[in-house]
């Protein structure tokens, strides 16, 4: 709890610092609210923290954590949960919409099955932001792991 804290007074003594270069979002990970046929479904405990750094009006880069924690829509899978730390960068294309692509290490902390715990993650997206908030449609795919684990979802963020 303590490093937390001093992690979240961290973000606001860069925030109240430096506005105009860098944002910080925390999003909230949701199933896609339409049926797709996958063998795994993102549970509502998945939650994802991005700190971006604007480089010019256009682009951005940003680097991103959080925690994934996927059910299986068959009883024979395992659960998994993971926590990626991605790197990336994203575009503004319009006033409001962007296109963005995150990649790096996932780390698995809960999974059956035999892989190794330490995965790649590539995860492109895109999003629209209103004022302080955001929606972004993201896709989760790992390098090492099969098709059926990769997932499509919603993450709705709070900018600062």
């Amino acid at each position: 709890m303590k490093s937390v804290l001093i992690a979240l007074l961290l973000l606001l003594g860069l925030h109240t610092t430096a506005q105009k270069k860098w944002n910080y979002k925390i999003g909230w990970i949701t199933p896609i609210p339409f049926y797709l046929q996958t063998n795994y479904t993102v549970d509502v405990s998945s939650a994802l923290v991005q700190v971006k750094y604007k480089l010019n009006e256009k682009f951005k880069v940003n680097a991103t954590t959080g925690y994934l924690r996927f059910r299986p829509n068959e009883p024979e899978w395992d659960i998994f949960s993971t926590v990626p730390v991605m790197v990336g960068g994203s575009y503004d294309v319009g006033n409001s919409i962007y296109v963005g692509l995150n990649i790096g290490p996932s780390y698995f902390n809960e999974y059956a099955g035999n892989v190794n715990p330490t995965a790649m993650i590539y995860s492109p997206y895109i999003g629209w932001f209103s004022g302080h908030w955001s929606v972004d449609l993201q896709y989760f795919n790992w390098e090492e792991i099969p098709d059926e684990a990769n997932s499509l979802v919603l993450c709705l963020s709070y900018n600062f």
